[in-house]
């Protein structure tokens, strides 16, 4: 029975140059101490509709994703929903903020635990958008090695074809499944968001080892993916910022931020040299 897994995420066209995050205090804290960007699974998403399939019930589970907009006008719903009106705030960064590694063959090697041998990259070595430690113990799929293909728009659609998609067809060749459709697709009642996101997929497979078994290996990581029999280990999956990004960060107070709260954000943001990087709401005083 053979697999055949289109789970490629494709590269959007006409990218923003920033996209912008509403979220707490507490987070940017977070983000601003460990330089990091945390991806949830679509299981823990609010829209239940999103960790659905019509007939592949643990695969949600392997979808990693950080929901960002793309609309600079700040929006009520998502002060509400996503950062409050009293203690939030919404922080805009370039569209790839995240941190590349480079390694040689020597260090890739030591990485991933494989003898020198076994790693072949050229003169050059290798770029990567993810450490090769947490594509081999995570079961990141080495197809994002480059991370060009991570960020990904959200379509808006009634069609429930798309919003609970079919994975799994049989042919002359067996069983296939292609979850390109998976995390993808929001009902239109989440077209106010506007939104963009980045996608991680996580396979329950070392891609490094074995390299000879693979396909075979593959196959069977996609069947426990599909019938969820392996839940993940890892409640999240942190993706390291760059400096520069983070110095060019533009930071929104809530519109009615508690002074309090504004206290504890300007500690924070004078903390980490941002003090120049803060932009007032709009809606100061409108609500």
């Amino acid at each position: 029975m053979t697999h055949i897994n289109k789970c490629a995420i494709s590269v959007e066209q006409n990218v923003p140059e920033t996209l912008c995050h509403y979220t707490s205090l507490e987070s940017l804290a977070n983000i601003l101490q460990y330089r990091t960007i945390r991806l949830m699974p679509l299981t823990s998403l609010d829209d239940p509709q999103e960790s659905r399939t019509a007939d592949a019930p643990g695969i949600a589970m392997y979808y990693f994703v950080s929901c960002w907009t793309d609309d600079k006008t700040e929006s009520i719903p998502m002060w509400n929903m996503y950062a409050t009106l009293q203690s939030g705030v919404r922080i805009e960064l370039v569209n790839d903020p995240f941190v590349r590694y480079e390694y040689s063959e020597h260090e890739a090697a030591k990485a991933l635990k494989l003898t020198a041998d076994h790693v072949r990259f050229g003169e050059n070595g290798l770029r990567t958008f993810l450490p090769l430690e947490d594509i081999a113990v995570h079961g990141i799929s080495a197809a994002l090695l480059e991370g060009t293909n991570v960020l990904q728009r959200i379509r808006y659609t009634s069609n429930p074809d798309l919003l609970i998609p079919k994975t799994i067809s049989l042919d002359d060749n067996g069983m296939q499944v292609d979850t390109s459709g998976v995390a993808k697709y929001k009902n239109e009642y989440w077209n106010f968001q506007h939104e963009w996101r980045y996608v991680l997929n996580f396979l329950p497979m070392n891609p490094f080892v074995d390299i000879e078994d693979s396909e075979e290996r593959f196959a069977e990581a996609i069947g426990r993916m599909i019938s969820g029999v392996d839940a993940r280990a890892i409640p999240f999956y942190d993706l390291h910022l760059r400096e520069d990004a983070i110095r060019g960060m533009r930071i929104v107070p809530s519109p009615k931020m508690t002074t309090g709260n504004r206290i504890l954000l300007n500690h924070l943001i004078a903390a980490h040299g941002l003090l120049d990087n803060v932009d007032e709401s709009e809606l100061v005083g409108l609500l």
